[in-house]
């Protein structure tokens, strides 16, 4: 674990926490970061993976009026 506080207090965010936050701050194109690359140990190098959870997610215009609508965050 990171001893870096902003790094253990952005841990316990999903992507999809970030992708929302960024919507919400009217971020442009609705929270897409182009160009991400790894950068640890070094830049795209070496056999170092990223891993972490996948979600299935089908996207719906918002509004559509027979969408489920979900209690808070899935």
């Amino acid at each position: 674990m990171s001893r870096d506080p902003i790094v253990r207090a952005l841990q316990k965010f999903t992507s999809c926490d970030v992708a929302d936050a960024l919507l919400k701050l009217n971020h442009p194109h609705g929270g897409f970061l182009a160009n991400l690359t790894m950068w640890s140990p070094t830049r795209q190098d070496g056999p170092t993976k990223i891993i972490g959870p996948a979600y299935t997610v089908k996207y719906v215009r918002k509004n559509h009026g027979t969408a489920p609508k979900h209690q808070g965050h899935y």
